[in-house]
């Protein structure tokens, strides 16, 4: 039984070359991989920022509208009296 390579001699640079090609891809996708790897905990500390961020955006809205006295509370009349709960 014959090779493919030993009937058809032209093919070889050809197989090679197809060879170095797919070595040369793999690496590519080996490498992206790793920047993907890499990325992943980037993500995942940006969410979690951001969260962060929104929920200390919250609290701050909130402390401002207790100071502002744009929430109600009918029996604390003076800004210390509103801000004390939640100091």
């Amino acid at each position: 039984m014959m090779l493919l390579e030993e009937k058809y001699p032209s093919m070889r640079p050809t197989h090679n070359i197809a060879t170095a090609i797919v070595q040369h891809e793999l690496a590519r996708l080996e490498r992206a991989l790793f920047l993907l790897m890499q990325a992943i905990p980037c993500i995942l500390h940006m969410e979690m920022r951001v969260g962060l961020k929104i929920f200390m955006m919250l609290l701050l809205d909130g402390l401002a509208a207790v100071k502002d006295s744009t929430l109600t509370f009918p029996l604390a009349k003076t800004e210390k009296q509103r801000v004390k709960p939640y100091v």
